[in-house]
């Protein structure tokens, strides 16, 4: 059978349209990917796509999403206290903790809805795939914005036998990485591959002027990988990916007015800050965690096997996954150590973020062999998951006040999806296809306020205001939306290097509750989300 795990890349000589005399012949490379669930050629599919191969990652020393996207037009990645925030084209999430991204993350085929279940993503990567625009029919509900798809590399049954020991240091902040990738066939039908890699920072980027240097990291990355191929029709591959990773220290820092009157802060971005966090031990009765000092700590597990059988010239794919994570956050959000307002009154607001997430999930797809009339991609998704998330605080101001909001959630979604393309001629053709998506929350939100005193002050924008604490209450109810989203194409070959196409697409985004505690209780559910796209 065409194995669909397995990918080439050929150099190919083009001519420059507009060459000067004499100009060199440029070289472009081929990319071969998988965002129409086909192997295709990058330049042959009808949609705003980039490929980055695994090479030119290792070359361009790419190893966050972060870094990716410095190199991606339109494409954008910022690391927030509550979530990542991920915008393509100007479109994103925002920052509440119950919001799933816009841009829909998919590692080795599996659907990743929050931020937080990747970790170094890029690690021994075959390749990423960037989509922009509505992907609702190929890659499901929650792709109003676009779609990222990255691929781990593996060895497949007959591939040599392969070893790679690197080593890295950085000399300024003394920081280093160690790598082992081992690889190759043990089996004439069984490929394993194993790669390791372990570093950490060195000396952090924040001047700490109570602490010292923070913002230090340390990471463990692991992956297994084997593909399996015990007759002509079936091929089994299958995935375990692990990720150990620590921020040590207070590494934000307040830019108003508390900073140029609290200590040393001067309220410049300037990677100063002096907070340590003092209050944080007194939110362990109320917390889901115990990390006491400023930093941050995360553990994912992530698992994927994917099986192709052939049926005829047809391919009958089976895609399961399972995914959790636990990431806990401690922070001093006022990020001055205790010294008063100068005003005789000692101040500290500090806070945790917690997050356990645990996901299965479930596609059953069937792909026409291509090259007829007609050609097809059809399937079922399936997917099930919860997630309980914290964010205790606490404020100083002279007495203390104490607050949480535990939110707790339990999503099943499921889904069924065609893609239809019609060859009228070799060099024009339609495609059409939907997806109708079902999703249902069932939700709860507790709030819990604990204080000395009736009432306070607090800090807000460099003015005092009062607080009052709030009465202990829970909240919950059951969400559920579906949605049809329609994709039509019309592409054609210009020539043997030109093609032209139109897209209308539509996606969307389903509702949920908030989970901030300013939130009224009236405007605690959201609706869901939806974008039309048209491109040309």
């Amino acid at each position: 059978m065409k194995h669909t795990n397995r990918f080439t890349r050929n150099l190919l000589a083009t001519a420059v349209a507009l060459a000067l005399p004499g100009a060199a012949v440029a070289q472009l490379e081929e990319v071969i990917v998988t965002a129409t669930k086909r192997s295709e050629s990058v330049q042959d599919i009808p949609m705003s796509v980039q490929a980055v191969s695994g090479e030119k990652l290792n070359a361009m020393a790419i190893s966050e999403l972060s870094d990716l996207a410095t190199t991606i037009p339109n494409f954008s990645i910022g690391d927030g206290v509550t979530t990542n925030l991920i915008t393509m084209r100007g479109m994103g999430s925002g920052e509440d903790r119950s919001f799933e991204q816009s841009v829909s993350m998919f590692v080795d085929g599996i659907y990743m809805p929050r931020s937080r279940q990747t970790r170094s993503p890029f690690f021994d990567a075959d390749r990423v795939e960037i989509l922009r625009g509505p992907q609702a029919v190929l890659f499901g509900l929650n792709s109003t914005a676009g779609a990222i798809s990255i691929h781990s590399a593996v060895n497949n049954p007959g591939d040599e036998f392969e070893a790679r020991i690197t080593g890295e240091y950085e000399s300024e902040y003394e920081g280093g990485k160690g790598t082992l990738i081992i690889g190759g066939s043990p089996l004439d039908s069984l490929g394993l591959r194993l790669a390791l890699e372990s570093g950490e920072s060195g000396d952090g980027y924040i001047d700490n002027a109570t602490l010292g240097e923070q913002g230090d990291t340390e990471s463990t990355v692991a992956r297994l990988s084997a593909v399996w191929e015990p007759t002509d029709s079936l091929v089994a591959t299958a995935k375990y990916n692990y990720v150990d990773y620590e921020v040590h220290g207070q590494t934000a820092e307040v830019t108003n007015r508390l900073a140029k009157t609290v200590d040393n802060g001067d309220g410049d971005l300037n990677w100063k800050n002096s907070g340590i966090g003092e209050l944080l031990p007194l939110l362990a009765p109320i917390s889901q965690h115990d990390l006491t000092k400023p930093g941050s700590e995360q553990e994912v597990n992530n698992f994927a096997l994917n099986l192709d059988y052939a049926l005829g010239e047809h391919t009958l794919t089976g895609l399961f996954g399972y995914s959790d994570y636990d990431y806990s956050l401690s922070t001093d959000l006022d990020s001055v150590a205790v010294e008063g307002l100068g005003l005789g009154i000692p101040f500290s607001l500090d806070a945790m973020s917690y997050e356990e997430y645990e996901q299965y999930s479930g596609e059953l797809r069937l792909t026409s062999p291509g090259g007829e009339t007609f050609d097809y991609v059809m399937g079922i998704y399936y997917q099930d998951s919860t997630l309980t998330s914290d964010q205790p605080n606490i404020v100083g101001l002279g007495v203390l006040e104490r607050g949480n909001n535990v939110f707790e959630q339990d999503a099943t979604l499921w889904s069924g999806f065609a893609s239809v393309t019609w060859n009228l001629t070799d060099a024009f053709r339609l495609i059409g296809g939907g997806r109708y998506s079902d999703d249902d929350k069932d939700w709860k939100r507790s709030s819990i306020c604990q204080a000395s005193f009736d009432g306070g002050a607090s800090w807000v924008d460099g003015n005092f205001v009062g607080i009052a604490c709030a009465v202990a209450s829970d909240q919950g109810g059951n969400i559920g939306s579906d949605n049809f989203m329609p994709e039509v194409v019309a592409q054609y070959d210009w020539g043997d290097n030109t093609m032209v196409f139109a897209k209308y697409s539509e996606s969307a985004k389903s509702g949920g509750a908030g989970t901030g505690t300013s939130i009224p209780d009236g405007s605690i559910v959201y609706d869901d989300e939806t974008a039309k796209g048209v491109e040309l």
